[in-house]
């Protein structure tokens, strides 16, 4: 038997379940079990309890009846299994396994549709039930069902062992999940297979007579056959206790009374009862806690650590209905665990497990890929269902001793192979273009010290596009939207981030105490979590809410949420600054919601008259940190909005301003010449920081005019220790417009509506200027059009030098391979900076379009070119 590779131990006597114990049916396995323990206690339940013997008996009376009813020898009619969670759901268990009929356990809580749904594609014409459900079975089932109500056998019934034999590749049972379809798929599980998976959690953690193990799942789920068989066949004793009926508040004295030695549950459950616990010594039998069904965190950890004895072990396992176990991690009090995530651990004997991408290769150390199993103890199929089967449940090609199945589950393995589990492959979403693994972000948010659990959905927006909501437990009182998103923006990019966090007490559960979230959507969404973020007080404030609502798409804006807290990116800053300056006839500009990001900092702001000789072109978008800040200078359209994905992406330490264009008011007058843009932006950001060495940037224009600040500042003798220059060109010296754009005036005229050409002769003529602009702000369509036409007017005037440092550019693949083939013309691989700097180029190419560069996409990447180049000395600059 393969061990498990972590440092947990498992002292406890056991007797070894031997590979040819694998070789016979389960009802051998468990008559050989009652002859040894024949009065030992085999099942406990507030409904009754039995030894092995009189379990055997019971089973043994059902299988004759069913063999009876069926006249089929035992040749694999399925039949139903309806029962509460009880005793004798596991009597008729037995009973169908021991007369060689596969049977399928139905939770009566469950739907009449979906029941109606398993019983149609199950072929079943037989149901064994209980006396409370034979007056309803006409009601349930919409066709003719043969009933067997095990209340009521015959008294003439023996109960030895039925004269049938059951092999071992013969169906055990038929488990229904969930289907993509949206019709429940049936899993095929043979009497093998079942014997091999609990031959391995015998082994795993010595399971032996003495053992008194929890039974809460449903029977309709996977999870119940291993605390069933691993109790029944190994000589020890199974308690049921009823989750739904009893709830969470029973069930610490339940386990300490009942003196349960292993337990299991879900996460969610293991939460909320353990958290209760004050005391270790409240558990003294328990030796084993097994987690699986859902994603374990640190915070589980930490509450089994503190609340278990030294003598308990955690378990941590990974599942599938097609194969029971796919992986175990046992984690002891003293067991490291990786800091990204708790892993799910390693398969094993028999499984092999793999990471493969889209084209299905396997994917790197350290990568996420589906997770694809390989075994002889996998699922023979889904029932009467064979294009799923065929499609992820099938023959190996490779080996004809097994199977292989695409599970559409994502992860990545650790260096020594240790599985990661990240979630489903389907709750992958696009947000803003980007491909977004929710149960990534659901990873990040529970490694937060302040969050114990979180669940992340896609819960759209008014206008149907994607929209990260975080639910989130909070591990203490006062936690704050703005500090769980701080802790993300550290790790995650922009796009990955929620746009609403909702704090909730607990998370709902569904019948299987798993996370419910359908019940999670229903909830009302409140701007922020706090949800004391303040409603409106003055009519400003009221009109603000109201446009704030409508651009983010947000049901309810409080006067004190953060741009950002509400998910906010820069595409809808420009669009909320248009919407505010037309709604109020305002002269905003963009910077503002850098600056006062609340609806309550923006009426203040609409309360002060305009004062013009306030303005400067410092904008402080992360101004706080220790360390020199880094400055990045605007673009064409004269805005800094693009840098604040950027700012998310950066360390707490590293501040980060923008230096915006004047001329985004009609009180100003924009420049037309890059050298006199350079010099404005020196002198102020030299109020910030008085002497090198300085960090500047820039995308587009904005790297041009960065480079020309750091001449400038090398001609005063001040050191640049950092100069980034994002997409743009140079040709001999020139910045260059690209020959697409040069091509266009040609093709210009051509183009051009009638009734436009008085307005554009006019201006080239210079007759007249842009009209005086309908808006004051930069809202304006004829603001933007002067700020644009002023900056390619100073781009194409202006003439670069040589520079004495080195540079760093940033090159978006799409934008540089449609000019690829004119290279010549545009100066190269290098964009024409490697004729300039004498100090060397250092060339990055980035995926995605020119105005990419910088989006939610590229910012973590653009941060850590920032973060490695700041850690080197730049050669060949001038020191101070």
């Amino acid at each position: 038997m393969k061990s498990i590779p972590v440092s947990a131990q498992i002292d406890h006597p056991f007797v070894s379940f031997d590979k040819q114990d694998t070789q016979q049916s389960i009802g051998i396995r468990f008559h050989s079990q009652v002859q040894q323990h024949g009065e030992r206690s085999a099942i406990e339940s507030e409904n009754g309890s039995f030894t092995y013997a009189e379990l055997d008996r019971l089973s043994n009376r059902v299988a004759r009846a069913l063999l009876h009813l069926l006249a089929t020898g035992g040749s694999g009619s399925p039949v139903l299994l309806l029962f509460d969670h009880n005793p004798s759901m596991i009597i008729a268990m037995l009973g169908a396994l021991k007369a060689g009929a596969p049977y399928v356990p139905i939770d009566p809580s469950y739907p009449v549709e979906r029941i109606n749904q398993i019983s149609e594609n199950s072929g079943a014409h037989s149901v064994l039930t209980e006396e409370l459900y034979v007056d309803s079975i006409e009601q349930i089932f919409e066709h003719a069902m043969t009933v067997i109500n095990l209340n009521v056998l015959p008294s003439e019934i023996p109960g030895s062992p039925p004269d049938v034999r059951v092999e071992p590749d013969q169906i055990a049972y038929i488990l229904y999940t969930s289907g993509s379809t949206g019709v429940p798929k049936g899993v095929i599980q043979s009497h093998r297979n079942v014997l091999c998976n609990i031959r391995h959690y015998t082994n795993d953690i010595h399971i032996s007579q003495t053992d008194r193990l929890s039974l809460l799942t449903s029977f309709s789920f996977a999870a119940s056959v291993s605390d069933l068989f691993g109790g029944l066949l190994n000589g020890a004793t199974v308690c049921l206790y009823d989750l739904h009926r009893h709830g969470m508040k029973s069930l610490p004295g339940w386990i300490r009374q009942n003196r349960i030695t292993i337990y299991y549950s879900v996460p969610s459950v293991f939460r909320l009862w353990a958290s209760s616990t004050e005391s270790t010594a409240r558990f003294p039998h328990l030796r084993v806690t097994k987690l699986g069904g859902d994603r374990v965190t640190h915070s589980d950890v930490k509450l089994y650590r503190d609340r278990f004895a030294d003598t308990c072990v955690l378990q941590i396992t990974l599942g599938a209905t097609e194969i029971n176990l796919v992986s175990r991690y046992l984690i002891d009090k003293r067991t490291p665990v990786p800091a990204e995530a708790v892993p799910v651990g390693y398969p094993p004997e028999d499984v092999e497990l793999d990471l493969v991408n889209q084209h299905g290769d396997s994917v790197l150390t350290g990568e996420t890929g589906e997770l694809v199993i390989r075994s002889p103890h996998l699922a023979l199929g889904y029932w009467n269902q064979p294009a799923p089967t065929n499609a992820r449940l099938f023959a190996d090609p490779d080996d004809a001793t097994r199977r292989v199945y695409w599970t559409g589950d994502l992860g990545r393995f650790l260096p020594d192979r240790c599985l990661v589990h990240l979630g489903r492959s389907d709750t992958r979403i696009k947000i803003r273009g980007q491909s977004v693994e929710m149960a990534e972000v659901e990873l990040a948010l529970t490694a937060i010290e302040d969050v114990q659990e979180a669940v992340v959905v896609n819960q759209p927006d008014s206008a149907g596009e994607a929209r990260l909501v975080a639910y989130v437990v909070p591990a203490r009182p006062g936690v704050t939207a703005s500090g769980v998103r701080s802790a993300l923006d550290r790790v995650l990019p922009g796009f990955m981030v929620p746009g609403a966090f909702i704090f909730i007490a607990t998370l709902p559960l569904n019948v299987h105490g798993k996370i419910d979230r359908n019940a999670l959507l229903a909830l009302d969404v409140c701007g922020t979590p706090e949800c004391e973020t303040g409603g409106p007080r003055t009519e400003v404030e009221e009109r603000l809410c109201r446009i704030w609502s409508q651009v983010l798409n947000t049901p309810r804006v409080g006067i004190h949420d953060g741009f950002r807290d509400l998910g906010g990116h820069s595409l809808q800053a420009m669009s909320l600054i248009d919407a505010i300056n037309e709604k109020f006839d305002a002269g905003l500009s963009p910077r503002v919601l850098l600056e006062s990001d609340t609806v309550h900092k923006l009426a203040n702001i609409l309360a002060r008259p305009v004062r013009v000789g306030d303005w400067s072109p410092l904008v402080r978008i992360k101004p706080d940190g220790s360390e020199s800040p880094v400055f990045m200078m605007h673009a064409l359209d004269g805005h800094v909005l693009g840098y604040l994905e950027l700012a998310r992406c950066l360390p707490d330490e590293l501040p980060l301003y923008g230096l915006e264009a004047r001329g985004m008011t009609v009180h100003q007058e924009p420049y037309t010449s890059v050298h006199g843009m350079a010099s404005l932006y020196i002198d102020a950001i030299r109020r910030i920081q008085p002497r090198g060495p300085y960090r500047l940037g820039g995308f587009s224009l904005g790297g041009i005019i960065a480079y020309e600040m750091a001449c400038q500042l090398s001609d005063d003798q001040q050191r640049v220790e950092f100069l980034l220059i994002g997409d743009a060109w140079v040709l001999r010296g020139v910045h260059f417009k690209p020959l697409r754009y040069r091509l266009s005036q040609f093709t210009y005229p051509f183009t051009v509506k009638p009734g436009q050409w008085v307005n554009i002769i006019g201006r080239k003529l210079g007759i007249w200027e842009i009209p005086q602009p309908a808006r004051r702000g930069w809202g304006a369509p004829e603001l933007r059009e002067r700020m644009v036409r002023a900056h390619k007017q100073a781009a194409s005037r202006y003439q670069a030098r040589a520079y004495p440092g080195k540079v760093t550019v940033l090159r978006s693949e799409e934008y540089f391979r449609k000019v690829r083939r004119l290279q010549h013309y545009f100066g190269g691989p290098a964009m024409g900076w490697d004729r300039l700097a004498r100090g060397g180029v250092e060339l990055h190419s980035l995926p995605g379009r020119h105005f990419d560069l910088f989006g939610a996409a590229n910012a973590p990447r653009v941060a850590g070119v920032i973060m490695r180049t700041l850690s080197t000395p730049a050669p060949g600059a001038h020191t101070s």
